[in-house]
């Protein structure tokens, strides 16, 4: 058992991570939608809905990029440099994509009726190798809990991503504006971590090595893809069934949605994994982290959501414009997914280090199927039948998986007060739904 004075030394630590994780990811957040509005008035719906199919290209190949490897570094107990590894790995995987990005990205451009797809695809290609780089040194400094030299992680990117993007869009780049500012902020990461780091890694590929990582890895790399099927792959179904404008509001609805449990809640769920991934066999230690986690951080979740139904009105039509006015209505919607997303932001990870990591891997392939199902039926109809579809298969979902965790482990706990908070959420969901179908969107297609 540790002793008083280990815990205290590991609570400051603990903190300080956080403080230093949360001051990154405020500082970027608080620039994203100063960018991002700027953007958004330049580009519009349009190009921001050919962006969401690039994003959902890209977010398949994070599913893979690493098939789970981050993720069992930081809970395997060695503490040896796996740097050339992990990017051996990622550099294969990232070659593999983007030979397949490539000879698919004409059929796609057909398929999706957009085009200027295969004029894209090289350049997302970049940032398949680019994020081989990246990956690599974030997990490194994470394995150590060295969040303080991770601080400009997040700076970098938005910066890089936000002047490149804006300058280029009002010299009617277009959508492309957005995939050069992109590349532009993550190759201005990698340079930072490498110099930050102090070594250029070696690929190698010790085969070894990488089959004792993938015990873990392969539920990791599992989860993630359905977790993709859920979050991203929908961008594809939505594309498929309505039109580009639709696609941009129904995306853009989500990241503002989110833009603070991004920011700032999920930001300290990554710190609280390698802290209870460190300190897994203190005695209650587990139990505590996520009741902080939960409890301590739902007024903030529930605040943040009832503010921004409130505000949504005027909030979208001064900062977006009049052509995203069809916007207000989604986003009420999509608030209520922030409440219920919170409860188990952490159940996932905490079960890979409680060994119910195979449970969530069987969660996750029904719940995808069941979302993918959902949405394409939605999709089909209409752009209201397709939010009232996500959102409450997201909801239900959230509920299902508090109760995976549940029954589970037993070393945990959930506090009552969840099951309550769900079955509200459920009947404002009912409601706003029936509101939503009532009134319609005028999407202006």
């Amino acid at each position: 058992m540790a002793s008083g004075s280990a815990l205290n030394l590991a609570a400051d630590r603990y903190l300080a991570n956080i403080g230093w994780h949360t001051a990154s990811t405020l500082a970027s957040r608080a620039l994203e939608p100063i960018f991002m509005l700027a953007l958004a008035r330049i580009l519009g719906p349009g190009d921001f809905g050919l962006y969401a199919l690039l994003v959902s290209l890209r977010a398949l190949f994070g599913v893979f990029k690493d098939l789970g490897l981050s993720a069992s570094i930081i809970v395997d107990r060695e503490q040896t440099d796996q740097r050339d590894v992990q990017l051996g790995l990622q550099l294969v995987t990232a070659t593999l994509f983007s030979i397949a990005v490539l000879l698919t990205a004409p059929w796609l451009g057909t398929w999706f009726g957009m085009e200027t797809l295969s004029d894209l695809a090289p350049w997302l290609c970049v940032t398949f190798f680019l994020s081989a780089f990246e990956d690599v040194q974030v997990t490194y400094f994470r394995k150590l809990n060295a969040y303080r030299l991770l601080f400009w992680r997040h700076l970098i990117p938005a910066l890089g991503f936000g002047i490149t993007a804006v300058v280029l869009a009002m010299a009617d780049f277009g959508v492309l504006a957005l995939v050069l500012g992109h590349i532009t902020g993550q190759a201005l990461n990698v340079a930072y971590l490498l110099w930050r780091s102090g070594r250029l890694p070696r690929p190698a590929l010790c085969w070894r090595r990488i089959g004792k990582l993938m015990r873990l890895g392969k539920h990791v790399t599992a989860q993630t893809f359905l977790g993709y099927l859920v979050l991203q792959a929908d961008a594809m179904v939505v594309g498929r069934f309505l039109p580009v404008a639709a696609l941009g509001i129904y995306r853009m609805a989500h990241q503002i949605a989110f833009l603070l449990p991004n920011a700032l809640i999920f930001q300290i769920k990554e710190v609280l994994f390698t802290d209870a991934a460190a300190s897994v066999d203190t005695p209650g230690h587990l139990h505590r982290r996520y009741q902080q986690y939960v409890l301590y951080l739902l007024p903030v979740s529930v605040g943040y959501a009832v503010s921004l139904y409130w505000l949504a009105p005027w909030a979208v039509l001064l900062a977006l414009g009049d052509q995203w006015l069809a916007l207000v209505e989604p986003l009420r919607l999509m608030v209520l997914t922030v409440v219920s997303s919170h409860l188990v932001a952490a159940n996932g990870e905490f079960g890979r280090i409680l060994g119910i990591a195979a449970h969530y891997t069987v969660f996750s392939a029904v719940r995808s199927m069941l979302t993918i199902l959902a949405v394409a039926l939605g999709a089909s109809v209409s752009l209201e039948a397709l939010l009232v579809a996500w959102v409450g298969m997201t909801i239900l979902s959230n509920y299902a998986n508090c109760l995976v965790f549940i029954a589970g482990q037993d070393r945990v706990k959930v506090h009552p007060v969840v099951h309550a908070i769900f079955l509200g959420v459920l009947g404002l969901f009912a409601y706003l739904s029936w509101q939503l179908i009532v009134s319609g969107i005028d999407a202006g297609y």
